[in-house]
């Protein structure tokens, strides 16, 4: 996995090789509009990214697949809270963004947990098949 410039975004997407997966925040205005660009989301999928939604959800379309689903990261209280997480899945592109989190949790607990479910997951796939080609663009 590496970090991708904004700017390579266009030119890696058009590749046939490996997945891009692009990782936003619900507030991120500017990645928010490179998500409706690149993918056209339906607008009530789109309107769910700023959502707490309590069921699990997915939608499957011909261009795409959509879903929301809550994860759990431990607050400041010490009390385990959802976290929202979005996904936008298409044959070259994996776009996430995380929901708005519980007032109780750090932007540092909700980025750790997630990162630590990734590093996981990569790990044991890792361990199982040869590595693929990944990018994530970094941040505007």
């Amino acid at each position: 996995m590496k970090h991708l410039p904004e700017a390579d975004l266009a030119d890696t997407a058009a590749r046939t090789d490996g997945v891009i997966w692009v990782h936003l925040d619900h507030s991120d205005e500017h990645g928010m509009a490179l998500l409706v660009e690149k993918i056209n989301p339906r607008r009530d999928d789109l309107r769910d990214v700023n959502n707490r939604t309590p069921v699990p959800k997915l939608h499957i379309y011909p261009d795409h697949h959509d879903s929301a689903i809550n994860g759990l990261a431990r607050g400041s209280d010490g009390l385990l809270h959802f976290q929202p997480l979005k996904t936008f899945l298409t044959p070259r592109m994996l776009w996430t963004a995380f929901g708005p989190a519980n007032a109780k949790m750090s932007a540092q607990a909700v980025t750790t947990t997630w990162t630590s479910s990734v590093t996981r997951s990569t790990s044991a796939r890792s361990a199982r098949q040869p590595p693929s080609t990944s990018s994530r663009p970094s941040g505007r």
